[in-house]
């Protein structure tokens, strides 16, 4: 099951990257509530760039994709060069790791294939050492993908079953307790990012395929999460392919900020930061065809990544 938050199979050994590419530029909503101050970037020979977390020192993580097959994570320091990172059991042709999230520590959680192995399985990359990471206790060759970590030891993300027809959200909590679970009976749930209090963000997907963000407390308590205005009925979207519509939560920090991406009713994706009071923005690169929206961290820096009208993929950091 290829992760809805990046809406693309992903399915790419490793290629060095050269050195990026970098603007500035200003804009402001609608509302004039927010001033976003966009910093874009582009990764030279990348076909797909997801740029899917930030910590508090703005290092970012995520993945691209080239003309190869091969998905390779990255990770770009704040005023440092990017480095490739692809765990060492990934020795499949084409490779497939990617990097999902990294907290303030710069330990960084994602997903890869184990060649050996024949799964899915999700790692931790901690002082450049790279631990696999199973859900314990699930028949053998089930998916395990690591989409988010917090400061206190606690993680979340997905775990995909044989005979693969339903995929249930995880959290492991700061005392290391698991909770696998569905919201409102779906077959496909992701938790996609977690906050130091133990609260988390992620998406379900209901009978109809559309996608629905969700916020979980630290009790369990979900509530579900639709951009207003976002699309109800799924369909084709540009760039991505297949149908897609709703809301896709990917970042939640101490605040309580949630950050993302929907499709509007006209199938073009945009971003979204919502204030903890339910407020939205919507964040659209300037010049962009399409926007979408990774993590946040606590310094008011959101990371995502957007598209021309060619589809070609650049990365870009927004402070709001």
């Amino acid at each position: 099951m290829p992760s809805v938050r990046s809406v693309v199979v992903r399915m790419f050994p490793v290629a060095l990257i050269s050195a990026l590419t970098m603007s500035q530029g200003l804009a402001q909503d609608a509302t004039g509530a927010l001033r976003l101050r966009f910093t874009t970037f582009s990764v030279p020979g990348s076909l797909v760039l997801g740029v899917e977390s930030i910590n508090s020192a703005g290092t970012i993580v995520g993945y691209y994709s080239d003309s190869a097959g091969n998905s390779i994570g990255f990770q770009l320091p704040s005023g440092g060069a990017i480095s490739t990172l692809v765990d060492p059991l990934d020795t499949a042709t084409p490779g497939f790791t990617e990097a999902n999230g990294i907290n303030n520590a710069g330990t960084i959680v994602g997903q890869f294939y184990d060649a050996a192995a024949t799964t899915y399985s999700g790692f931790f990359l901690t002082n450049g050492a790279y631990t696999t990471y199973d859900v314990p206790n699930e028949p053998q060759f089930t998916t395990t993908a690591l989409l988010g970590l917090n400061n206190r030891n606690g993680f979340c993300g997905f775990v995909f079953p044989p005979p693969y027809t339903a995929a249930d959200a995880f959290v492991s909590s700061n005392r290391g307790a698991m909770s696998i679970f569905a919201v409102n009976g779906s077959t496909t749930n992701e938790c996609t990012a977690m906050n130091d209090s133990g609260s988390s963000v992620g998406i379900y997907e209901d009978s109809t395929g559309l996608i629905h963000g969700w916020m979980r407390d630290a009790a369990g308590a979900i509530t579900v999460i639709d951009v207003p205005g976002a699309s109800t009925t799924p369909a084709a979207v540009p760039c991505l392919g297949g149908s897609l519509a709703g809301t896709v939560p990917n970042g939640i920090n101490n605040r309580g900020e949630i950050t993302g991406h929907f499709w509007d009713t006209s199938n073009n994706e945009h971003g979204f930061i919502r204030s903890p009071n339910g407020t939205f923005t919507q964040v659209d690169v300037p010049g962009a065809y399409q926007t979408a929206g990774g993590g946040v961290n606590e310094n008011n820096a959101m990371v995502g990544h957007y598209t021309d009208t060619s589809c070609v993929s650049y990365g870009y950091t927004v402070k709001f």
